[in-house]
């Protein structure tokens, strides 16, 4: 099913600022629906754009009025990004810390940023580099915040004090066990399900937070299939659907569950182009990359927000999308957490053996050197 695309019209502060961004790897839109703010992933950045969104669904209007550069010392490989509030961002750095920015005045050209709060990476528990970040709750003097980290496969949860500086009052580690690479999750409305993306698993992990506390061995009540490279996640407003961007095709998942109970298993109800081929064979440098990576929602007007390399920004209507997929037994479910149990023993046998130790510097050479060839460009 072909998503059908709505145009924006854009300042040329915005546009340049669009230009500008490069590789992205999330997209989110402030609680006012006023700033649209760009996880810049290659260089360094985050894109900040000034946004007024009217209407719903195919009729809505999206201007974009202005847009500002943010740049840091303490932006390292962005990869996931979330508001708290309206005046504040939270970075997930995937070679660096979790930081927060108090966030310039709306306005055109670029802001150089001191972060208002870091939380160190590789202060204990270790976050082993932070890849996504969801402010879960939020009020006048608190937040929560979720994070993935690569390279410990756990989720961890973070609490703020938000007066005159933003402290750090208490920390866990949430997630572990049913976590391979995660590189997005998402909250439903009624906050009762997490959804986590498995890049390594090529599914996604949902979690029952009224059930029962979690803990690093909690598993999870529902498993999404039929996704190869799932990343930004984000739910319906009715909380029965789920958006996947799977980041090694052009496509978005949609699943869905028609009681809004996420138990058991669950195929895509259906598949969204969200760019054409050429667009995607662009990117397509290896299996894991070319597609959607950031997806945002806004539940208001019902526009799909879709990031990506070589379409940095799109905004597509997702009033249309209906489907009837049933889950799949319950019994399926035992049977995906035994697949998962089996290969990511598999993995930690591998990563444990005196090859893989030995190996490790020219497969980190190897990386830095893509990286390189990919920079100059």
């Amino acid at each position: 099913m072909k998503l059908q695309e709505i145009n924006y019209t854009a300042t040329d502060g915005a546009r340049a600022v669009i230009d500008r961004i490069a590789r992205t790897e999330d997209i989110r839109l402030s609680p006012d629906r006023r700033r649209l703010a760009i996880a810049g992933f290659a260089r360094n950045q985050i894109a900040l754009l000034d946004i007024d969104i009217r209407g719903v669904g195919a009729s809505s209007t999206i201007a974009l009025n202005s847009g500002q550069i943010i740049s840091s010392d303490n932006l390292k490989r962005p990869h996931g990004i979330d508001f708290i509030g309206n005046r504040h961002l939270a970075v997930a750095n995937r070679e660096g810390d979790l930081v927060v920015f108090e966030l310039p005045p709306t306005g055109n050209g670029n802001a150089d940023l001191l972060p208002v709060f870091v939380r160190p990476s590789r202060k204990a528990p270790k976050l082993g580099l932070p890849g996504s970040v969801r402010v879960i709750t939020s009020g006048p003097d608190s937040a929560k915040l979720l994070v993935c980290n690569n390279a410990t496969n756990k989720v961890t949860e973070h609490e703020l004090a938000l007066n005159d500086r933003i402290t750090l009052t208490g920390e866990r580690e949430l997630l572990n066990r049913w976590v391979e690479l995660p590189d997005g999750l998402a909250l439903s409305p009624d906050h009762r399900w997490l959804a986590i993306s498995n890049h390594d698993a090529h599914n996604i992990a949902i979690f029952d937070l009224a059930a029962t506390p979690l803990n690093a061995d909690a598993p999870p009540v529902a498993i999404l299939r039929q996704i190869h490279y799932p990343h930004g996640l984000h739910f319906s407003a009715d909380g029965k659907r789920l958006f996947a961007a799977d980041a090694g095709t052009p496509y978005i998942r949609s699943f869905h569950c028609p009681d809004g109970t996420w138990h058991g298993v669950f195929n895509p109800e259906c598949n969204l182009r969200s760019m054409d081929d050429e667009t995607f064979l662009k990117g397509n440098t290896n299996p894991e990359e070319g597609g959607p990576k950031g997806i945002e929602l806004d539940r208001q007007s019902g526009l799909l927000i879709v990031t990506s390399e070589h379409q940095p920004l799109s905004f597509f209507d997702s009033s249309l999308i209906n489907g009837a997929n049933e889950p799949a037994p319950a019994t399926d479910l035992d049977y995906e957490l035994r697949v998962m149990a089996t290969q990511k023993a598999k993995v930690d046998h591998l990563t444990s053996s005196s090859s893989w130790r030995l190996t490790a510097p020219l497969r980190s050479a190897t990386t830095a050197w893509r990286r390189f060839r990919k920079s100059q460009r």
